[in-house]
């Protein structure tokens, strides 16, 4: 028997509300993800940069170990290869975020190199 309308829309406020504590949550971590020490660079703009790909690093993380779940407990191959192509996508991103991060200081000691040999 398909859901009264009184069900569905009470089914479409929970969906609603959990997006919008999810987005709350995601919006708090992009703005105060900890990042490394030895990744800062001492300056306001880079090492805010990095705070925000922390936090992107951070949920990419967890969204690859989800898939990973997903893969160990897929029953079907479709199921599987949905899983396996999103944790690659997600392993993908953790790979590209750790290399962005890794610039800012890279880009400074380049900097500070050239600048001693002159």
């Amino acid at each position: 028997m398909p859901p009264t309308r009184e069900q569905f829309d009470a089914q479409v406020k929970r969906l609603q509300a959990e997006v919008s504590r999810a987005r709350a949550v995601d919006l708090s971590l992009l703005h105060s993800a900890l990042v490394k020490a030895e990744a800062m660079t001492g300056h306001p703009a880079w090492d805010g940069f990095l705070q925000q790909c922390q936090a992107r690093l951070d949920a990419a993380m967890a969204e690859r170990e989800m898939w990973d779940q997903r893969m160990r407990m897929a029953f079907q191959d479709s199921d599987l290869r949905m899983a396996q192509a999103n944790w690659h996508i997600q392993n993908s991103r953790v790979d590209t975020l750790n290399e962005i991060m890794e610039l800012p200081r890279r880009v400074i000691e380049t900097a500070r190199k050239e600048l001693t040999q002159e």
